[in-house]
């Protein structure tokens, strides 16, 4: 089976297409190939007949090279959120976002890197910090103790993170006081790269 889509030749990473294609769970019908038979003809070839719901995958898959690519990301992504910030508060305070556009599926490496302190006396855990990416906590420490009083102290972290489906992603760094204790939080930094 062949199926046929109108593109220009230069809004479609055919390696990428290709790797999509492989990795879609809902395109079960043996793939076999995809090219350009004229300069704006893109062919998909499967060994049999796709089923509705496998053209529909495939359709959402191609659409992302319509106009809409791969944000590329291979040299890395950044955000940093200098500035001084605190809380009281034992709730997650957001203290910075990366936003990925529309990227594909693949294995990513995400670090981070912040200062913070306490200008509390509290011997205590008192901080809390977290990475969460659309929602979903990836990486956290949820006691920390101050080495010293009124000082920065630095954390960094570095952690390999999986995406499933092709889209927009967004990565959080928050952070936490055990309630009554002020804690502050500066330079913060999140950077995503794909692997």
């Amino acid at each position: 089976m062949v199926v046929k889509y109108e593109y220009i030749k230069s809004d479609v990473n055919l390696g990428k297409l290709r790797l999509e294609i492989l990795d879609e769970p809902s395109i079960t019908t043996t793939f076999s190939h995809v090219n350009f038979n004229d300069p704006d003809d893109l062919k998909v070839f499967f060994d049999s007949t796709l089923s509705g719901s496998e053209e529909t995958a495939l359709d959402n898959l191609v659409t992302v090279h319509d106009g809409t690519p791969y944000d590329d990301i291979s040299g890395g992504t950044w955000v940093m959120e200098a500035s001084e910030t605190s809380t009281t508060s034992n709730g997650w305070a957001e203290k910075c976002k990366l936003v990925l556009g529309q990227i594909p599926a693949g294995y990513y490496k995400i670090q981070w890197s912040f200062m913070w302190k306490s200008n509390d006396t509290e011997t205590e855990a008192i901080a809390g910090f977290k990475l969460d990416m659309d929602g979903e906590e990836i990486w956290r420490v949820g006691a920390l103790t101050p080495s010293k009083i009124d000082e920065y102290v630095p954390i960094c972290g570095i952690t390999i993170v999986n995406i499933s489906g092709i889209g927009s992603h967004d990565i959080k760094l928050k952070y936490s006081s055990a309630g009554s204790q002020t804690v502050f939080i500066k330079d913060a930094v999140i950077v995503a790269e794909v692997i």
